[in-house]
């Protein structure tokens, strides 16, 4: 309506708009909050994708699974560089986060992720013995 009353002043139109009144509505606030690193579709072709490069003896596949370990963990990437690897069992890879979420909680967190992808792969196998292979400077140097 304010656009439709300038344009009528600024153009000299003489419509009648003065009696008209903006319509009071209430806004429909977005939730604020972190935004997604990857939507629920992407995740399928992530898998896919990851295990692709992991097939094809491409490095870069720990790049696409470190994406996928923040959309299925709820982590920031600063918490993955953090995590240390605590247990992984037949199902599950749990690790700990030395720094917290959010202030009252510093302490540290652990969390959880699936240990395969929905097509059944075991990405946390395969993760654990990269990991393995890496110097212990090199696994020191992420924190």
């Amino acid at each position: 309506m304010a656009s439709l009353k300038w344009l009528n002043n600024q153009g000299q139109f003489g419509w009648p708009v003065n009696d008209l009144h903006i319509p009071v509505t209430t806004r429909v606030r977005t939730k604020k909050g972190q935004a997604m690193v990857i939507t629920p579709p992407m995740i399928t072709f992530l898998e896919e994708q990851t295990e692709a490069l992991w097939t094809a003896g491409d490095d870069h596949w720990m790049c696409l699974l470190a994406n996928w370990m923040i959309a299925a963990g709820c982590l920031r990437y600063r918490h993955l560089l953090r995590a240390e690897p605590r247990r992984i069992s037949l199902s599950t890879f749990h690790g700990f986060c030395s720094k917290g979420k959010q202030k009252k909680q510093r302490s540290g967190f652990y969390f959880a992720l699936p240990g395969h992808f929905a097509s059944g792969w075991p990405w946390s196998k395969h993760w654990l013995a990269y990991f393995s292979k890496l110097g212990e400077t090199i696994r020191l140097c992420r924190k």
